[in-house]
């Protein structure tokens, strides 16, 4: 049960982040006061954000492989 509830909550947070991406992605798109410069380094920084995220969580997750392993 505990795990449905972990699942349902990152689900959410997942539904969320994704609603505000959207949301500012379109900004970006349809604005005329942002400059191209920005309109591209934006979504530059926030690639670059999700990729060192996810290469923690792989980290993360061999780390507690190899534990695993060791014991």
């Amino acid at each position: 049960m505990l795990k449905l509830g972990y699942g349902m909550m990152m689900l959410a947070g997942a539904a969320l982040i994704g609603f505000a991406a959207y949301h500012v992605i379109r900004l970006l798109i349809v604005s005329t006061a942002i400059g191209l410069f920005f309109k591209v380094l934006i979504p530059v920084g926030g690639v670059g954000i999700l990729l060192t995220l996810a290469g923690l969580i792989r980290e993360r997750f061999r780390e507690d492989q190899d534990a695993d392993r060791n014991e």
